[in-house]
C-alpha cells in the first residue's frame, strides 16, 4: 500500500477513533449528571473541545486530498 493512501486511511481511523471518545465522554456525562453538576459541566466542556478537534482534522483532511470523505468508514 503507498504512503498516501496509508495515511488518508490513518486519517479516517483517527477521525472514527474521535466519535469512539464522544459516545465514550458521553456516557461519563449521563454518569455524573445527576449527582455531580460540576463534574458533567466539564464534560460537556471536554466534549465540545474534542467537536472542535474533529473538525479541524477534518479541515486539515481537506487541506491534504481535497475533499472530506463522503463516508469516513471507507477504505479508499
Amino acid at each position: 500500500m503507498g504512503k498516501r493512501r496509508y495515511a488518508k486511511r490513518k486519517a479516517r481511523q483517527t477521525y472514527r477513533h474521535m466519535d469512539t471518545v464522544m459516545e465514550n465522554l458521553l456516557d461519563l456525562k449521563d454518569m455524573f449528571a445527576e449527582d455531580h453538576e460540576d463534574l458533567a459541566a466539564m464534560l460537556q466542556s471536554i466534549m465540545e473541545l474534542q467537536l472542535m478537534t474533529q473538525q479541524i482534522l477534518e479541515k486539515w483532511y481537506v487541506r491534504c486530498w481535497g475533499a472530506a470523505p463522503s463516508d469516513w468508514n471507507a477504505d479508499s
